[in-house]
């Protein structure tokens, strides 16, 4: 199907209409991080990142690293700074937005609004993320923590319920890589609304997928990115 593009612009957004209609379905808490499991799952970037790398005070020991993520531009610095230069690439992406998901059936004003979810949103995951600088400096990035730290730290996820969704045996320690970042999720997943969850997850498969999808999402994406 990947070379069928006949069949690829016929489909048109029907690949992912069922993902879609899950996340139209989610209905509570305990829901939204089953839907950031499944987005792990299959390596579909949503809110936060999950890897493994070496041990950066013992290289002999590969740990489990948790860092911050969730932005669908390259760079915090994009959301928060106030040169021109920014502002054209923050408007360029809610425009982006809004083009995808009118492309996935929503009217303008209803695009348009998701757009602005999303900005708001991903800003206030920007504003709790290290700049590029200090995600450079091995010791700012270098909290290694029990399971019961990471909880106590964001509490608004079962963190136990979250490794073993992906198969993953309990680690005994994991290097969180942003502790500030992982406290602001906690607070987010108290405070936003069901809805604009659900709208950040429909992002996170839409801007994930349009690469994938008929030319007018290819177009829209290749043209941002």
């Amino acid at each position: 199907l990947g070379m069928d593009t006949e069949q690829i612009e016929a489909l048109g957004i029907k690949p992912i209409q069922d993902e879609m209609q899950k996340i139209e379905n989610i209905q509570t808490h305990g829901q939204i991080l089953k839907q950031i499991q499944h987005f792990h799952q299959y390596s579909i970037g949503s809110l936060f990142q999950l890897g493994a790398s070496a041990d950066a005070k013992n290289s002999d020991m590969v740990i489990a690293q948790l860092s911050q993520g969730g932005l669908g531009m390259s760079d915090r610095d994009y959301y928060l700074n106030q040169d021109e230069r920014s502002k054209k690439i923050r408007s360029a992406y809610q425009d982006y937005v809004t083009t995808l998901f009118t492309l996935a059936g929503d009217t303008e004003e209803k695009a348009s609004e998701k757009a602005q979810t999303i900005m708001e949103m991903e800003t206030r995951l920007a504003k709790a993320s290290m700049t590029r600088l200090e995600r450079r400096d091995p010791h700012k990035t270098y909290h290694k923590m029990e399971l019961g730290e990471i909880q106590e730290l964001c509490p608004g996820i079962n963190w136990e319920g979250y490794f073993a969704g992906l198969n993953i045996e309990l680690p005994e320690e994991i290097n969180v890589r942003q502790p500030a970042f992982f406290e602001e999720i906690g607070q987010m997943l108290s405070e936003v609304p069901l809805d604009h969850w659900k709208t950040y997850f429909e992002w996170n498969l839409l801007n994930s997928s349009a690469s994938y999808l008929s030319e007018d999402f290819v177009n829209a994406s290749f043209e941002f990115y």
